[in-house]
């Protein structure tokens, strides 16, 4: 957060078009959905339109001092994204691995309400 973004890696347009440079780990997520020119092997540039009413937000969660500027949100909403794919992954992959169940579908969502309303 000490190390501001150049005009090259984030800037804004009257429109509400954000312009942020994430990590350049992110761009396998992404996939071909995404306009992407890349500034060089350290940082690229993304350019997304959206709503007004998000740009607001994005603008109120920076100057509510937990981001340095709206492409260190953006940045950590991907960062956020990213660790909890993983964690449903390793889930999945634990789920997969502690066998077959003897009891039904409906016995386990039973349980779980009764846990749940024990608090």
């Amino acid at each position: 957060m000490n190390n501001p973004l150049s005009r090259k890696q984030f800037s804004q347009s009257d429109d509400s078009t954000l312009r942020v440079a994430p990590p350049p780990e992110v761009w396998h997520n992404l996939g071909n959905s995404c306009h992407t020119e890349h500034r060089s092997s350290a940082m690229a540039t993304l350019n997304i339109s959206i709503p007004d009413s998000m740009r607001e937000w994005i603008d109120a969660q920076v100057e509510a001092g937990g981001y340095a500027n709206a492409s260190d949100y953006i940045r950590d909403l991907v960062r956020h994204n990213q660790r909890e794919r993983e964690s449903i992954n390793l889930a999945l992959i634990e789920g997969e691995r502690s066998g077959v169940s003897e009891r039904s579908v409906t016995e386990i969502a039973r349980q779980a309400r009764r846990r749940l309303q024990r608090g």
